[in-house]
């Protein structure tokens, strides 16, 4: 389970991630708005390095990563589910609609988390060749 959320090499193409190319940074530019609005009415910040060092800062967020992109893995095998189990009993819009919606809210996050991803692991690999 551990070598799924290494960055694999299919995921890059031309040195840039292959899901800025699916229109990851469009997706974010809404989704950061939701997040500063949870982290601001939470009055906590999502980078904290007051507390801890940088890296281990880094490494907590990658560890992030890998824990949503597990929760809307779950989360999109249950829609699958439901929509097998109930999907004989939807026309065929009602089964598109809840296909779109399953795609916009667990797809492009497991992609953003991914891309994160990449860009943490790079992050600490250059840190670590800084240091030695």
């Amino acid at each position: 389970m551990m070598s799924y959320f290494e960055p694999k090499s299919f995921e890059t193409c031309r040195g840039r991630s292959i899901y800025s190319y699916f229109g990851i940074k469009f997706f974010k530019r809404y989704l950061l708005l939701t997040d500063l609005i949870l982290f601001g009415f939470r009055k906590k910040a999502q980078l904290n390095t007051r507390d801890k060092n940088l890296k281990d800062e880094i490494i907590r967020l990658e560890w992030q990563t890998r824990r949503d992109e597990i929760i809307h893995l779950v989360f999109m095998v249950l829609i699958v589910a439901i929509l097998i189990k109930s999907g004989k009993d939807m026309s065929i819009l009602q089964w598109m609609k809840v296909l779109a919606i399953s795609l916009y809210a667990n797809i492009y996050p497991i992609f953003l988390q991914r891309h994160n991803r990449m860009r943490l692991v790079k992050l600490l690999t250059s840190l670590s060749k800084r240091r030695s």
